[in-house]
């Protein structure tokens, strides 16, 4: 299923594709019409298999259909005898319209196009199904359950068959990804923070949240989940088909809150927000502890070789995002935005990563009486205590707050100047060394480790020894 730009993205998976796509629905795509806006090759401005072949797309001669109907703006289709369109033979389209959107009333012109081109094709106009008012985000608005009925009807009538290619996921032991849930969504915060630009009104790096919450909420504070540099929310949510962090928490009955920190992930960069962006993470920045955690005793990556071209690892680079290079702005954002999220989703926990450490201690600072609790997997930089003065900010707002820092045994990263930091400001902190609790071999990467699991546990105990399920919000 496409939309608007996206549009051509489903013919031309089904062009390369033949065998694996059964139907595309195309919801107001991009064009409209063949041989229009550049689609020099039909729908399409590449080339795509005609029969007989097609070598320039001048070969193809084509004929014009004015007025085919009334609000409805003429089309090109092919002079007979038409080439035929071999590859989407098998796969069924539906192109659907909205009756208030500007692609109003309909797309005939495409749906004659393949249709002559020996697709099967059909046109779904959802004002003449008496569903009207709608735009061309349809998806998002009141009705949005009741506009994608008709689209779940015609695949039900017109796609049939099964399954049997897809890849088995990952599971060892019992890594279930099992989730029951009350409720889960996303939003974004920040949004009022706006900047003028020659060209328009722009939001200055808003920031995205995705959440989950279990059908049974056993812990009456959520936990807001803040991924490390280079990274983004996904880091909690698994590899390769693994279980994560993320799904340990909701199946230990905790609400979860992930955020893509601005400029990452979901989290949109650009530069006229956000300024210049750094260089995209390398893999010799990543391997480092891959290769260590696959190679050294104790294995606890659960790839091949914790290297370029282990699969996993490919996976993780995937998932690199470079930072701005504006360090003061990103975290005055993370302090404006993390207060507003943590304002609308009340008394927490913040659990932080890696170069996300310092999105912990800045929030809780900004919020103290709402951020309960603080956990730092090998989180960077000592917050700042004593005056304030450059480059940071004292941060009084940690005083008594509950902390705790933890380390695995290969990750490299040093524990004991944070703590001190943390408890000359005040703060009730912790050091927690995997390797003297006899859990070895993990890196920087825990989260898609071996025993991952086992790692939570420990972080999952301090939660609940600092923060008991039977307790109240206040401060502990």
């Amino acid at each position: 299923m496409t939309h608007s730009a996206g549009g051509p993205f489903g013919l031309l998976v089904a062009e390369a594709r033949p065998n694996l796509v059964r139907a595309t629905i195309i919801i107001e795509g991009a064009g409209g019409s063949a041989f229009g806006f550049g689609s020099r090759w039909g729908l399409s401005t590449i080339p795509v298999t005609y029969d007989p072949p097609v070598n320039d797309p001048a070969e193809i001669k084509t004929r014009w259909v004015a007025d085919p109907e009334p609000g409805v703006a003429g089309y090109y289709l092919q002079e007979e005898p038409a080439r035929k369109l071999p590859n989407l033979k098998n796969t069924k389209v539906l192109i659907a319209t909205a009756d208030s959107s500007f692609a109003s009333p309909g797309s005939p012109g495409a749906v004659a196009f393949l249709k002559q081109a020996g697709v099967h094709a059909e046109e779904l106009r959802w004002g003449k199904l008496g569903m009207n008012g709608n735009g061309h985000a349809m998806m998002m608005e009141k009705n949005s359950r009741q506009v994608l009925q008709p689209l779940i009807d015609w695949m039900h009538k017109n796609v049939t068959g099964s399954n049997s290619q897809a890849p088995a996921p990952r599971r060892t032991g019992n890594d279930s990804l099992a989730l029951k849930l009350g409720d889960a969504g996303m939003f974004w915060v920040g949004t009022s923070n706006t900047r003028k630009m020659p060209y328009g009104t722009i939001q200055q790096a808003p920031m995205f949240v995705q959440y989950f919450e279990p059908a049974q909420q056993r812990h009456p504070l959520p936990v807001l989940l803040v991924h490390g540099g280079g990274g983004q929310g996904v880091h909690y949510m698994g590899l390769g088909g693994a279980s994560g962090w993320a799904h340990h928490f909701v199946q230990a009955g905790y609400k979860v809150y992930l955020v893509d920190r601005p400029g990452h992930g979901r989290s949109p960069f650009h530069p006229d927000a956000l300024g210049d962006i750094g260089p995209v993470v390398n893999y010799d920045a990543l391997t480092r502890d891959t290769v260590t955690s696959a190679r050294m005793p104790n294995k606890q990556w659960p790839g091949t070789t914790g290297d370029i071209g282990d699969p996993l690892v490919d996976q993780l680079m995937a998932a690199a995002n470079a930072a701005p290079r504006n360090g003061q702005l990103a975290q005055d954002l993370w302090r404006r935005h993390g207060a507003e999220l943590v304002d609308r989703i009340g008394p927490c926990i913040v659990m932080t990563h890696s170069a996300g450490g310092p999105f912990g201690w800045i929030v809780a600072n900004e919020r103290p009486n709402l951020v309960k609790a603080l956990a730092s997997f090998e989180g960077a930089t000592a917050p700042l205590v004593g005056p304030a003065g450059a480059p940071g900010t004292a941060m009084p707002g940690l005083k008594n707050m509950p902390v705790m820092y933890l380390l695995s045994e290969r990750g490299g990263r040093q524990g004991r100047p944070i703590i001190d930091a943390l408890t000359a400001s005040g703060a009730r902190a912790e050091l927690i060394d995997l390797k003297e609790r006899g859990i070895l071999g993990n890196s920087h990467f825990a989260m898609f480790e071996n025993n991952r699991r086992q790692v939570f546990e420990v972080i999952k105990g301090w939660m609940e020894k600092v923060a008991p399920p039977s307790t109240s919000t206040a401060r502990l």
